[in-house]
């Protein structure tokens, strides 16, 4: 369902998936932004390239057994006006996107059980250069030890690329391509109005190396493992709010010790914040988050971080048919990125703020429209570079029929940076169905 490769980084990692698997919450205290980066690459939330509203799963489930089977396909044409993301020398072209994904999972009175494959094969129509083949697969689960404890875990592989916003792509003739194996697990438990999450997670990321102009680009410097683990303290002051404490740690293990520029760029950090879930059913659904995060490297000549989080993530259903979502976060991501002139500075990672604002309306059962804004800043840590991207966009989806969707958009992204180089903008256009495969 997306086209663009995005590792999005997770906050607390462990967390997040405690939220999603460590218990039956109700629709009352479901959402929670992210938090903090996990060591993940590409671009930051915001940045990656897909419609502007991901049209609803076509998928319609039928029972296999004693487990529920969805599978999909969706069919993409994308016009994009500027494909290098370049300033000068635009190149526009067009690309066929096929992403097919079946989704699995039990249907028992307990425990949980879901396995998810999927891929999105992109093809361009003259800059063939830029085809790339995406694919994931993986499983995840939950036993339910007793009505208040139980245990989770999961497991995920993908292949993916880096779009060429990332201010981490070098030129390179063909996309970065790099394989990410994540692995987590986790045990909860509920003690009257007070619960307790504790979790941990493990992911190894591997780049492959670029041809360019002049000879290969080395991306085996990037090769790392990153490692989180925390602990969750929740009190609910009502069944429709609580309050929480979190903290994690995050440990940032590099394979190439020093890389190819004599750097070390191994790291660990700690990430604490308080925050507070509400909702008003129909009304208002709200996570809100404050704290402070760190990470501090190995390395002596590459900045270390020490900055306020803030995270915020809010439904507003102004009317039954219009729906407002705001998004705040605030992460630390990993970069190679140097400064040249007038001399060379390495930076350990960018402090990425991101924001953005949703408006979905549903005209009739078939017809919605949306429309959103997003503004990303990213804040280099060695070095005084400011990167600010925006983007504005719009679109549809309409049910053609049972299972059949048509989805159609419009985004215009720019960005603008004290490196004025690197500044670009471009106009895309989406144009997508999906389908059910399942009978029904």
């Amino acid at each position: 369902m997306k086209y663009s490769s995005v590792a999005v980084s997770v906050a607390l990692a462990c967390m997040a998936v405690c939220d999603a698997y460590a218990q039956d919450v109700p629709d009352t205290l479901v959402t929670q932004p992210s938090g903090t980066a996990a060591g993940e690459p590409g671009p930051p939330p915001g940045r990656k390239i897909v419609p502007l509203k991901e049209p609803q799963s076509a998928a319609q489930s039928y029972t296999l057994d004693s487990f529920t089977v969805s599978p999909e396909i969706v069919v993409s044409e994308m016009y994009d006006d500027n494909v290098y993301a370049t300033q000068t020398n635009k190149i526009a072209d067009f690309a066929t996107i096929f992403s097919p994904t079946v989704w699995v999972q039990s249907n028992w009175s307990e425990h949980v059980l879901k396995f998810e494959a999927g891929g999105d094969l992109a093809r361009y129509q003259s800059q063939t250069s830029q085809n790339s083949n995406d694919y994931h697969y993986g499983a995840e689960g939950r036993y339910d030890i007793s009505a208040d404890t139980n245990v989770y875990g999961g497991l995920r592989k993908a292949q993916e690329h880096e779009d060429r916003e990332s201010p981490d792509f070098r030129n390179g003739y063909f996309p970065t391509e790099y394989q990410a194996l994540k692995g987590y697990a986790g045990w909860f438990r509920q003690f009257d109005r007070l619960s307790v999450r504790v979790g941990g997670t493990a992911q190894k990321l591997d780049f492959s190396n670029v041809p360019f102009t002049y000879g290969v680009i080395n991306n085996q410097d990037r090769n790392r493992t990153i490692y989180t683990g925390g602990a969750r303290f929740a009190y609910e002051l009502s069944p429709y709010s609580e309050v929480y404490l979190q903290s994690a740690v995050d440990d940032r293990r590099y394979q190439n010790v020093p890389d190819d520029a004599g750097y070390y760029r191994d790291s660990n950090g700690e990430r604490f914040l308080v925050g507070s879930r509400i909702n008003i059913p129909h009304q208002l659904r709200l996570d809100a988050f404050v704290g402070h995060m760190t990470q501090r490297y190995q390395d002596a000549r590459l900045g270390n971080v020490s900055t306020p989080m803030i995270g915020a993530n809010a439904d507003w259903y102004e009317s039954p048919v219009t729906t407002l979502n705001a998004y705040l976060d605030r992460t630390i991501e990993e970069t190679t990125v140097f400064q040249t002139v007038p001399v060379v500075l390495p930076a350990s990672s960018y402090v990425n703020t991101y924001t953005g604002l949703t408006v979905n309306h549903k005209y009739t059962e078939r017809l919605s429209a949306s429309a959103n804004l997003s503004y990303s800043r990213n804040e280099f840590m060695g070095f005084s570079r400011t990167d600010n991207y925006t983007g504005i966009g719009f679109g549809t989806v309409y049910k053609l029929s049972r299972g059949i969707f048509l989805d159609t958009s419009y985004q215009h992204r720019f960005m603008k940076s004290d490196y004025s180089l690197e500044d670009f903008s471009r106009n895309i256009l989406f144009f997508r169905l999906a389908f059910a495969l399942s009978p029904g």
